[in-house]
């Protein structure tokens, strides 16, 4: 939340700065499975202001998953909120 005094100086948080710009909330609930324990499903959260439909955010975030984390992805279902 933005106070009085920060308003009157301009400043404003970045994410109302993208929900003024037309992003909405995204949450991704990501079940994966490890390289090490592919006998376990398990689940990852994840949450940003992002924009729908395109979702570059997620997008961003699912290619770093990819690359750097070795856990195979077996569903991501992601809902927005504006």
């Amino acid at each position: 939340m933005v106070s009085q005094s920060s308003a009157s100086h301009g400043l404003v948080s970045d994410d109302f700065r993208k929900q003024v710009n037309g992003f909405g909330l995204t949450t991704a609930h990501i079940l994966y499975r490890r390289p090490d324990h592919q006998s376990l499903l398990q689940s990852y959260v994840w949450q940003a202001y992002d924009l729908f439909p395109q979702f570059p955010e997620l997008m961003r975030f699912l290619a770093f998953w990819r690359t750097s984390w070795k856990a195979r992805c077996t569903q991501c279902r992601s809902r927005t909120q504006s």
